[in-house]
This record gives C-alpha cells, structure tokens and sequence, in this order.
C-alpha cells in the first residue's frame, strides 16, 4: 500500500492516530510524541522525524477541546457569552469538538481561565506552533 511501508513514517497510523496526534499538538505544544515510537517509520526525538521542542505560542490565537458530542449551536451560544467567534479547527474536528479562532492578547489568559472552569470544555489553551523535521 503506498504510503504505509517502511520508513514512510505513517504505518500503523490510522485516520483516529492522525486526529488524536492533531489534537494533542493543539492543546500540547511542548510534546515530544514519544508514544509514537510505535508506529514505524518514528525514529524518535533525536533522529528524522524529531519534533522541536518547546512549541512557541502563536499570539492571540486559542484551542478550545468541547466535551465530545458539543453541538455547533451549543460551542457558538458559550463563545457568545464570553465575546468570541471560534470554528472547527478542521473538517474532522467537529467529531472531537475541536474549535480554533482568535483572542483579545490582552484578555486571553482571563478567557483561557474561564473557559477551563466550564464543565462542557475539556481543555482550552493557546495554540502552539511546532515543527516537526523529517515527517
């Protein structure tokens, strides 16, 4: 199958792996994805494939992680109540109710806050850029 032999860095990578990984990059920005080790082709943090790290926050920019099943209806009517527009953060992300979208600089630690103390969010932090080499 093209794409997921040896050394393609994506066997044993199904299309769950791929949303989960993009949801832990969201939301994790200093990982080094250890637990990928497993799925061949991963050659870990100190070879091709390593991911730099810390990630470094993109300003102004937010993740919000919705307890999963979060209607569109019900993210928009909690973003209206705080001052913000957010949308999927892709295609598949409104399955793991994945949002994304701007935020005052100046107020986004007191949103991140608030939004980590309602019980419908999992998780809310900034959105952090990392680069992963030789993937």
């Amino acid at each position: 199958m093209p794409g997921s032999g040896p050394g393609s860095g994506t066997q044993g990578l199904t299309g769950e792996h791929l949303r989960r990984v993009t949801a832990l990059l969201l939301l994790g920005g200093s990982l080094s994805l250890p637990f990928l080790q497993g799925y061949g082709g991963w050659e870990g943090a100190s070879g091709a494939g390593a991911v730099s790290a810390p990630g470094v926050p993109v300003p102004g920019l937010i993740v919000v992680d919705y307890v999963d099943g979060t209607t569109e209806q019900a993210a928009e009517g909690i973003e209206a109540g705080l001052g913000i527009d957010l949308d999927w953060s892709s295609p598949v992300s409104a399955d793991e109710a994945l949002r994304t979208g701007a935020a005052d600089l100046s107020v986004q630690a007191a949103l991140l806050e608030r939004l980590r103390q309602d019980p419908r969010v999992e998780a809310a932090e900034p959105v952090m850029e990392v680069r992963a080499d030789g993937l």
